[in-house]
């Protein structure tokens, strides 16, 4: 019996003073985030029925800007647009594309966010433009006229 006990803490069954190995596990991958970025906005007849043709606003920075060539209501449209992030809002309230309407009177604030909280502003200006046989082309933003 003393033999056995013997090979039993020969064999590391018993207490050992060498510590046990490290398991070392792989370092974590770094987290890559999309940065916010409103790509495109438009107004679609599909969801406003008074436009005479689609209006594709055309993006200079951190500005899109379309003009009208002629007076229509523009207290309640729809746009649709596209964005990387998570979220789209205006003054804290969501944005749903072809969903949510605005008044486009004034230049709008668009807030795009991404998933690691980061935001980035876009301005949505929409103008009553005329052009006058002269040359001369007179926009007015839509609170002016």
């Amino acid at each position: 019996m003393a033999a056995f006990l013997a090979l039993i803490t020969g064999c590391g069954g018993g207490s050992s003073s060498s510590p046990e190995p490290a398991i070392n596990e792989p370092p974590a991958a770094p987290v890559t985030h999309i940065a916010p970025a409103l790509k495109t906005f438009s107004l679609l007849k599909d969801y406003n029925p008074d436009l005479q043709k689609v209006i594709e606003f055309v993006r200079d920075g951190t500005t899109f800007a379309a003009r009208l060539e002629t007076a229509l209501p523009v207290t309640s449209l729809t746009p649709t647009f596209s964005f990387d992030g998570t979220e789209v809002t205006i003054e804290d309230v969501a944005q749903t594309s072809g969903t949510t309407s605005q008044n486009f009177t004034q230049i709008l604030t668009y807030r795009v966010t991404n998933e690691a909280g980061t935001t980035k502003d876009y301005q949505i200006d929409l103008s009553l433009c005329h052009a006058f046989s002269i040359g001369i082309e007179v926009c007015l933003h839509q609170s002016n006229f």
